[in-house]
């Protein structure tokens, strides 16, 4: 397993990363280095949960692959809920398409981190 430091490293060279003052954002994953250490956040919602000691399996792209494929199954699941729920209720049409093409956009990201290289 890397270290922090290590993590922060490579997030840092990754090209398609934001970075700012302290900070690095990727896919959906905040680092953050300040006095107090270095951090590893998830952005999934407003508000930023911590997930420092869960996040680093090994090295830094397996845990983003890993982080990445559990969001997607995750919004997978609720999307199919979803889906289900307006072919039994409402029946709206347009709804109905919607989901489908977020099933279909979730689908194809999941895809493509289990199928390539997602960092560099």
């Amino acid at each position: 397993m890397i270290t922090l430091q290590e993590a922060w490293d490579e997030a840092v060279r990754i090209p398609q990363s934001t970075k700012l003052d302290d900070s690095v954002i990727y896919k959906g994953v905040k680092i953050v280095s300040n006095e107090d250490g270095i951090k590893i956040y998830s952005t999934e919602s407003d508000f930023y949960r911590d997930i420092t000691d869960s996040f680093l399996v090994g090295d830094f792209k397996n845990s983003m692959r890993l982080f990445l494929s559990r969001k997607y199954l995750k919004l997978l699941e609720l999307v199919e809920r979803r889906i289900k729920k307006e072919i039994i209720g409402k029946r709206n049409h347009k709804k109905y398409k919607y989901l489908k093409n977020a099933r279909t956009n979730l689908i194809e990201k999941y895809n493509e981190i289990n199928s390539k290289k997602i960092t560099g």
